[in-house]
């Protein structure tokens, strides 16, 4: 059981298992915005589909509007003093011949009339009195129907519902409707009616047309119908007044039709999501490849060594150039670490060479063992750009560390590894540490002991960085005659006063190997410079100061 939850606790520590959960949860995250993007595309497509089957049916009553306005005006025109007068010798001149030749010339007028608004429309003149009923039509309806309308027509006017105005009513004849309007002048009628089919059937063309329409009336009662039988409640319904009547003109559009574009949506997202997926697994796979088991890689030969298998090395791996540095500088990590075992013992009878020689080569084990941790955590969040540059700031510090022999650097040198110390320190503790530099000594031509300033920035970083919400260094280098002095100040919790006793009283202070740093600067200086250099550290309001003071020195 203690295996079990040993093992399930490595894989969820496993960077492959995180990366791999936060890519599925980057893909429901992108499925989710998917499925948020098509709801509302399909809402913008339902409304703008809305929107059209809406206004093509404005724009169609707005025609037929204007068509019925027209024919009202056509009929009144036949029957006005101006230009009526064969209406008017038809209904009240006694002298036959005059009527016989107005006759005529009034159902000229109304082929005209007929003729002009396409033949989709029948006008008539009746003068009851006598008996006098002329007819323009171009309905193709035969001789029966022409007779049956013309009954019902008659049968209208006598029943005298004749109003005199602009709005057009409605008649049933033959189990069709039509729209009607009849004026009234002298003792005759002038009317016009259109069935309501002609109307509707333009509406059922096109490849939006809609799958039904209709008659309405106010309450929205079908009068008349045409095309799909379909159920008016559980379908869409467009409908706008047709101006000229009391009714309105109605639209009907299935769901399925007004909506036969969303499949295609549908089909596009589950393919996207397909080709997302595959692309994921395929990234998934390359990284694999190229970061996770180069970096499995090297955790195993850091592990191998600091188990003391020494000779372990990691071979050259060209495919990716961060990696590349990342093993070279293990490679050569090692070789300098064995390199150093080899030089302290043979160098053990030389005591001052010693302990210049330690602290120029001191370097914590924990260093490493931090940096690739904080590499591997890079890798983790693929920060390649991070990983670059600390590799770069890794290299120039080892490289100052490690191949540094002489006494004395030049100050510009120390100060440059001081400032690459404080870069890796500051990728490890983002926004935890502040770091400011102050000089007005001559870098390149002043020379100093290697490490000089590192250890005690380094001693300030070890012992205060988790002690303060953020932690400032600042660093002061001043020139006087024969001498720099130097000044190192950190916002830390400062010196115990019994180690501040113990460094002033020049006692040993090693406690489980710390601040053995600051007694080997001490003693360092004291064999450099033969007691004619000097260090005090002092606590302040907040944090320490450590004042140095050493001989100037300008050639090497």
């Amino acid at each position: 059981m203690g295996i079990f939850k040993r093992l399930t606790l490595d894989y969820r520590k496993s960077i492959y298992t995180k990366v791999l959960l936060s890519i599925l949860i980057a893909l429901m995250v992108i499925i989710f915005l998917m499925e948020m993007s098509n709801f509302y595309v399909l809402k913008q497509y339902r409304q703008r589909a809305e929107e059209m089957y809406q206004n093509s049916l404005e724009l169609y009553s707005g025609f037929w509007a204007d068509k019925l306005k027209t024919i009202n005006n056509s009929m009144l025109s036949i029957i006005s003093y101006e230009g009526g007068e064969a209406f008017y010798n038809i209904c009240e001149s006694n002298d036959s011949l005059l009527v016989e030749t107005s006759k005529i010339e009034l159902l000229d007028k109304l082929i005209d009339i007929v003729s002009m608004h396409g033949n989709q429309m029948c006008i008539f003149s009746y003068v009851p009195e006598r008996g006098i009923f002329l007819r323009a039509t171009g309905h193709s309806g035969n001789y029966v129907e022409n007779l049956e309308k013309e009954k019902t027509v008659k049968d209208y006017i006598d029943a005298g519902g004749i109003r005199n105005n602009n709005s057009w009513s409605l008649m049933e004849s033959g189990g069709k409707y039509y729209f009607l309007q009849v004026y009234r002048m002298f003792n005759g009628y002038v009317g016009a009616y259109v069935e309501c089919n002609i109307i509707l059937e333009d509406m059922m063309s096109g490849s939006k047309a809609a799958e039904a329409v209709a008659v309405l009336d106010r309450e929205g009662n079908v009068v008349t119908r045409m095309g799909k039988d379909m159920d008016y409640s559980s379908e869409i319904l467009f409908k706008n007044d047709l101006v000229q009547t009391d009714y309105s003109l109605g639209a009907i559009v299935s769901q399925n039709r007004l909506y036969s574009e969303r499949d295609y949506l549908w089909m596009l997202t589950v393919c996207a999501i397909l080709i997302g997926c595959i692309i994921i697994l395929g990234v998934i796979q390359f990284q694999r490849k190229v970061v996770f088991n180069p970096l499995n890689s090297l955790k195993d030969a850091m592990e191998a060594f600091s188990e003391g298998r020494t000779e372990v090395r990691l071979r050259e791996y060209p495919r990716n150039n961060e990696i590349k540095v990342l093993y070279e500088t293990f490679n050569h990590m090692a070789e300098q670490i064995m390199k150093l075992k080899i030089d302290v013992y043979e160098n053990m009878l030389d005591k001052q060479r010693i302990q210049s020689s330690y602290l120029r080569v001191q370097i914590q084990p924990h260093l490493y063992t931090n940096i690739l941790n904080l590499i591997y955590g890079l890798a983790e969040i693929r920060d390649y750009k991070g990983i670059q540059e600390l590799a770069v700031y890794m290299s120039r510090y080892f490289r100052y560390l490690l191949s540094t022999k002489k006494d004395f650097v030049r100050l510009e040198q120390e100060i440059g590894c001081v400032e690459d110390y404080i870069k890796i320190q500051q990728m490890r503790y983002p926004e935890c540490l502040d770091f400011s530099l102050e000089c007005d000594a001559d870098r390149e031509e002043e020379w100093v002991p290697p490490l000089l300033l590192q250890t005690f920035i380094e001693n300030g970083i070890k012992h205060n960085i988790t002690l303060v919400p953020r932690l400032t260094l600042h660093i002061t280098v001043r020139k006087y005659p024969g001498s720099l002095v130097f000044l190192i100040s950190d916002t830390g919790v400062g010196f115990r006063q019994e180690m501040l006793r113990k460094l002033e009283a020049g006692e040993d202070i090693e406690e489980n190997g710390q601040h053995i740093g600051i007694v080997n600067i001490k003693n360092r200086l004291k064999l450099l410079y033969h007691g004619r250099a000097g260090i005090k550290i002092r606590n302040r309001e907040q944090g320490a100061a450590i004042y140095i003071r050493i001989p100037e020195r300008r050639e090497e």
